[in-house]
């Protein structure tokens, strides 16, 4: 029982952590430019506190969300799938693609649960693994990648894997890099 308390404090600390560091930088840095990284911190500070006691709120509500909550955000994740394979091993993806895929599959999961979801038997996350892939397939076909950014992607993972394989092969370097 300590160790499952001990993993759900730990999960729970390190969510609380990132949506701060992702208020505090991503959107009060955003609307007031050149902030001190101290104000900053301030407003971390503050946020997790008020995401606690929304939190709290939250479970004290008594809901029986979890089971629905669990399906949708699988459901929902299952929109950037494709967009994430292809940007690793397609050269053809584009920027274009993957924002449609993600975005278009969102607003498609979220309608099949406000009608049903069900379409032909099969779940939203089944279907939207379907509707990602068309969209991003689809719209990177019909748009144009930015060519020198894809190289320079595909040539930085081709280095860093070489770097990676030419380190595990020789001792020498291996005893350096630590």
């Amino acid at each position: 029982m300590i160790g499952i308390m001990a993993a759900a404090v730990s999960t729970i600390d390190s969510i609380m952590l990132t949506l701060a560091s992702m208020v505090s930088r991503d959107v009060y840095a955003n609307l007031k430019p050149n902030v001190s990284e101290k104000r900053q911190l301030l407003v971390g500070k503050f946020v997790v506190p008020v995401i606690a006691l929304m939190a709290l709120a939250f479970a004290e509500l008594q809901l029986d969300l979890i089971a629905v909550l669990s399906v949708a955000a699988s459901s929902g994740l299952v929109a950037m799938v494709p967009a994430l394979i292809g940007a690793f091993y397609w050269k053809r993806g584009t920027a274009a693609g993957a924002l449609t895929s993600v975005v278009g599959t969102s607003a498609f999961v979220l309608l099949m649960y406000a009608t049903g979801n069900s379409l032909l038997g099969l779940p939203a996350g089944v279907w939207g693994i379907v509707v990602a892939s068309v969209l991003f397939v689809g719209v990177s076909l019909v748009t144009k990648p930015h060519q020198a950014s894809t190289d320079a992607f595909f040539a930085a993972i081709a280095e860093e894997l070489g770097t990676q394989r030419r380190t595990a092969n020789d001792p020498a370097k291996k005893q350096a890099a630590h």
